[in-house]
């Protein structure tokens, strides 16, 4: 039986949001790029890593508004 694998990078929406630790509902809005592959979209692990990369740490001051600055800045 064939399974249907993607890239190790690339995640659905469920798989993104679980990524972040976040729900699928809050993943959305965050509005990040996502790649087409087919009919499907899916999500560039790099684009998360450099959307972490950009949250404050506890104590610094913190995003305006989740994801804003990032797409701001990327996209």
């Amino acid at each position: 039986m064939a399974q249907s694998i993607l890239h190790p990078g690339l995640l659905t929406e469920s798989g993104a949001a679980t990524y972040l630790g976040i729900s699928n509902s809050k993943f959305r809005e965050l509005k990040l790029p996502r790649r087409e592959l087919g009919r499907k979209r899916l999500y560039d692990r790099r684009d998360l890593e450099n959307y972490i990369d950009s949250l404050p740490y506890e104590g610094e001051e913190g995003h305006p508004d989740e994801g804003e600055t990032w797409l701001k800045e990327n996209g």
